[in-house]
Formats: structure tokens, sequence, C-alpha cells
């Protein structure tokens, strides 16, 4: 899986600083998930012939942890056949962060991919095709026309994420919570419950009753009896 952008004059500082670049440049990103690695790459518009720095970052998907130890490298190959290059990475300049430095092929549509050598873990990231413009200008201009970033994003660097518990995955469908309709009788748990007992027979005056989730207080007179229904249960008076 792979995504790709770009930001107008505003090449953030983590990018250049690794690739030890301009903050004020047009830069592309690239990110890409293999079932081992996370890649978010940052590198300026591709022009045939020119040295350029790729600011490489790789998160280990085992653990979600920068990966600290080995080399990246960047495979590019013309696809209409013709010599291609294949620029050398850096060792970690920090953890999780590499450079990949190196001249360019000719101009045309080229393949690439990044690849990843660490002990105990080679990886590749399958790029797609990219294209590698003939001059700077008409690499800018192609650029310009690519999805910009939301502006009103919140920017979340790689160096941030490493520093906390995170993870990734892919948004997919699912159930959020799962429910059924069916007969039932609603109880109160042990000790929620209280008897309330009238002191005598008859009716109530109220022309309201309490209802079922009406809130009382302690000492509170829900309705008054009728006195007459009182007398009954006293029974007659003696004189």
């Amino acid at each position: 899986m792979c995504r790709s952008s770009w930001r107008r004059r505003a090449a953030a500082e983590q990018a250049a600083q690794v690739r030890g670049a301009s903050p004020e440049e047009h830069t592309l990103d690239v990110t890409s998930w293999t079932q081992q690695t996370e890649l978010f790459m940052e590198h300026p518009p591709l022009v045939a012939g020119q040295t350029i720095r790729f600011a490489v970052h790789l998160t280990k998907l085992a653990d979600f942890q920068a990966l600290n130890a080995g080399r990246p490298s960047i495979e590019m190959s013309p696809v209409s056949g013709g010599h291609g290059s294949h620029p050398p990475g850096s060792e970690p300049l920090r953890p999780g962060a590499f450079r990949v430095e190196g001249k360019l092929p000719p101009a045309g549509q080229c393949r690439w991919a990044l690849l990843v050598n660490a002990p105990g873990l080679s990886d590749r990231h399958d790029l797609g095709s990219t294209m590698v413009f003939a001059d700077e200008a008409t690499a800018i201009a192609d650029a310009e026309k690519q999805p910009e970033r939301d502006a009103a994003a919140i920017a979340y660097l790689k160096e941030q994420q490493w520093t906390n518990p995170f993870s990734t995955a892919v948004v997919r469908e699912g159930d959020v919570r799962t429910s059924i309709r069916v007969p039932a009788a609603i109880e109160p748990v042990t000790g929620g419950d209280a008897i309330v007992a009238a002191p005598a027979d008859g009716r109530y005056a109220s022309q309201q009753l309490p209802s079922v989730g009406d809130r009382v207080a302690a000492g509170q007179t829900l309705r008054p009896a009728r006195a007459a229904s009182l007398e009954r249960r006293r029974g007659p008076s003696v004189s």
C-alpha cells in the first residue's frame, strides 16, 4: 500500500534536517506499508541527472518502534529500459531516520522501490512508477498538480509517534457493537430495590400517581390518602 502527496514551500524541518535541505523548497512525500515495515519518505521533485537526498523514516510493524539499524537504498529502473540508478542509504542518523542520496537516471517514467537491509530484517517497498523530469521547472509544475495536504491537519512527526505507544491498521468495515432485540424482564440489582407500603386501604386523593423512574427522597410524602379511608381502617370511635 502506497500513498503520496506534496507540500508547497513548506518542507518540514524534520525532512530538511535529515536531507540537509532548505526548509523552503518544494517537497513531495511517500507513505508505504509492507507486512514488516512502514515507510515515510520525503524528497524534492525528481529532475534527471541531479543528485538529490531522500529523507527516509522506517518503523518496524512488529512493535511499531523506529528501525535503529541497517541501511535503506532506492532502486530506480526506467520503464523504457536502459541504465537506472541505485542510490545507497546511510546508517541511522537517529532512531528511525535515514538518508538516501544519489544521482537520478535520465528523464522518463521509472519503476522505483525502497529496499531495507537490516540485521534480522530484509524488506522491499514497491512504490509503483514515478516520473523523472528533464528540468526543474517542469518537475515543480507537475508537483503543484498533486493533491496538497490539508492545511488544517495536525502534524504528528514520526519522532513524536515513536515516543508513544501507537499502531496503524487498514481501515475496514465492521460492527462497532452488536445488539439483538428480545423480550425481557428488568430487575434491579441485588440490594437495589425497596418495598413501599401504604398505611391503609383506600384510594389516593391525587390525580397523578408516581411513575416509574420518578426521583423521590427519604421522608417525602408521595400522595395523601383520603381521610375516610383511614377512618374505616381505624374503626368506630368510643365515647
